[in-house]
């Protein structure tokens, strides 16, 4: 079987194409004379194949004339001497024979120059559906801005035939003022060497009223010289596109005006997004925070919860979200209470995607649970010492009234004096333990060693001495419960390592300590001499160091107990990590605090 039979056009000598033929039985062969060529009385783009026969300066020019020809199919060269092959291919010819060539060398070149056009048909069928089926309206312009070519959406774009579109000027259905940008946009590329497309947007009004938003595409044809041929362009509706955008730009600024820190995370725990409140919150610039995981924001722990909770929610088709408490990790590695809210994200086709979470710090929530806890426990131990400690004095003071008022000795009044006395101490530190309590909301810079000695001048020292750090520290505290620490601490010192003792105050690399000279705390008391009652002497109150322990938990900080050179021990006489317990301690008493915030 065979295909259509092709047709050739000769140009030049009838002979030659006589020849032609006689070669070539799978074609027809039709002549026409230079001059035709020339003047450009072809209609070349109806054939297969054009020969050009050498004919000198003529056959040039004519092979220049069909070359020029966007319709016509490629030329070739048909020579009887060999003559003029270079000026032929320099005007456009693609190749060349000889007519003394074997026929099978003639048949050859000649299916080769038919096939060439043939396959550039078939690629510019190609791109004809291509461009005809695409969802996009497509047009194409002339230099003078003219529409050449459109594809069918174009024409359901414009809403008018093709006919009417081509030839006609965009600037009838887009308007001036985009017409306008669009030129300046050619303009630019033109002008630079290293750019091929711009894009344009504007609006168009529907028939009902509805205003749409379009985006054009749109690139710069030239010719063989390289000057402007005119432009191509894409149309494509962008309304719904521009829409999502805003949304998304709303909830983008909602996200970064709600103070709550928001991050999400990708399928495998890398956040994706964080806002500045996560920022803050971790310490962070936000930059660090993108494309990292999320393990090194969170403690393990509860890394490991998190994870398992997310399991559950994309398990449980009843529950969209979930809370739990965790710790951040922050840039300097403390770790933060937080509350995390998390949700599931998930995929078009319902499978995981990541998580989404706000975080709320809790941490100042945490501080007022906790003073609330030690407000009521204060409350207790209050009745307790009203219903215990201040019943027993005066249970004496009634009982000593009594005698002196069956026996009428004075001495009894004695007695009495001194259990008020008491009485009164007691309401004392009873009022100090009450306020020493209270979580310190502002805290001030004082000088460590300027607060120690206004203390030590408030209390009756006798001939102890007191040493102070030739290196101040600063501490962020409240000047007046520091100055009660100091006070209590320096009043047991002296009670306990006598009237001429050492105090000495000095600083650690995380907070300050109190020490003196005297027998120290006996082991076996070590474990409670913070609790409330606790004392070695027989006027005590046992509240001294209680108040200690109120000041310093106020400020955030921890107290420990010691001997000097001992091990150190918690408020609850726990022994530290690494501190040398079982070592004993053959020093005074030490009190070694760990602050916050504080500054040499």
């Amino acid at each position: 079987m065979t295909g259509p039979q092709q047709r050739l056009l000769l140009v030049g000598d009838e002979g030659v194409a006589d020849d032609v033929a006689a070669t070539v039985d799978d074609a027809t062969v039709e002549a026409a004379d230079h001059g035709a060529a020339v003047h450009g009385d072809l209609d070349a783009g109806d054939y297969d194949g054009v020969l050009v026969a050498d004919g000198g300066a003529d056959a040039t020019d004519a092979v220049r004339e069909v070359a020029a020809d966007d319709e016509a199919p490629d030329v070739l060269l048909v020579t009887t001497d060999g003559g003029g092959i270079d000026d032929a291919l320099d005007a456009g010819a693609v190749d060349y024979v000889r007519t003394d060539d074997p026929p099978r060398v003639v048949r050859r070149r000649i299916r080769d120059l038919t096939g060439a056009r043939s396959d550039r048909e078939r690629e510019l069928d190609r791109y004809r559906t291509l461009v005809e089926t695409a969802g996009d309206a497509m047009y194409a312009l002339d230099a003078d801005g003219t529409i050449t070519m459109v594809n069918e959406s174009h024409v359901e774009f414009a809403d008018r035939s093709r006919d009417s579109l081509v030839g006609s000027h965009p600037g009838e259905r887009l308007g001036d003022e985009a017409v306008a940008e669009a030129r300046s946009v050619i303009r630019e590329i033109l002008r630079d060497d290293d750019r091929t497309r711009g894009r344009v947007e504007f609006e168009l009004e529907d028939a009902d009223g509805t205003v749409r938003r379009f985006e054009d595409n749109l690139a710069v044809l030239t010719d063989e010289a390289g000057n402007y041929a005119g432009s191509v362009g894409v149309i494509r509706d962008i309304t719904e596109r521009k829409e999502r955008e805003r949304e998304l730009d709303r909830y983008r600024t909602l996200v970064e005006a709600v103070g709550d820190p928001m991050y999400v995370l990708d399928e495998g725990g890398i956040v994706t997004m964080a806002n500045e409140a996560m920022a803050t919150h971790l310490g962070y610039d936000r930059e660090e925070i993108v494309g990292t995981h999320t393990v090194e924001f969170v403690a393990d722990e509860d890394y490991e919860r998190g994870t398992e909770l997310l399991r559950e929610l994309y398990e449980d088709d009843e529950r969209d979200w979930a809370t739990y408490e965790m710790d951040s990790v922050t840039a300097d590695g403390e770790r933060t209470p937080a509350e995390n809210n998390v949700a599931v994200l998930t995929d078009e086709s319902g499978d995981y995607a990541g998580s989404a979470g706000v975080v709320r710090d809790i941490a100042e929530r945490k501080r007022r649970t906790e003073a609330l806890r030690r407000q009521n426990e204060r409350l207790d131990e209050f009745a307790s010492v009203v219903g215990h400690d201040l019943r027993n004095p005066l249970n004496v003071v009634l009982g000593h009234l009594e005698l002196a008022r069956e026996t009428g000795e004075t001495r009894h009044f004695d007695v009495i004096e001194e259990e008020i006395g008491r009485v009164e101490d007691l309401l004392d530190e009873l009022l100090a333990l009450a306020r020493q309590g209270k979580v310190v909301d502002e805290p001030e810079a004082v000088s460590l060693v300027a607060v120690a000695r206004a203390a030590w001048d408030g209390v009756a020292t006798g001939d102890a001495t007191l040493e102070l750090p030739e290196n101040d520290l600063t501490v962020e505290a409240d000047e007046t419960r520091l100055r009660e620490l100091f006070g209590n601490l320096f009043r047991n010192a002296v009670e306990h390592a006598g009237p001429g003792a050492t105090v000495r105050v000095g600083t650690t690399a995380k907070g300050f300590y109190v020490e003196d000279d005297g027998p120290g705390i006996p082991e076996s008391d070590r474990d409670r001499v913070f609790d409330r009652g606790y004392t070695t002497a027989d006027d005590g109150t046992g509240l001294g160091l209680d108040i200690v322990e109120r000041i310093a938990e106020g400020h955030g900080w921890t107290v420990t107990a010691t001997a000097s050179g001992g091990a150190d021990r918690d408020a609850r006489g726990r022994l530290l990590r690494g501190s040398g317990g079982g070592q004993g301690g053959s020093g005074g008493a030490r009190f070694e605090f760990r602050t916050a915030f504080n500054r040499r």
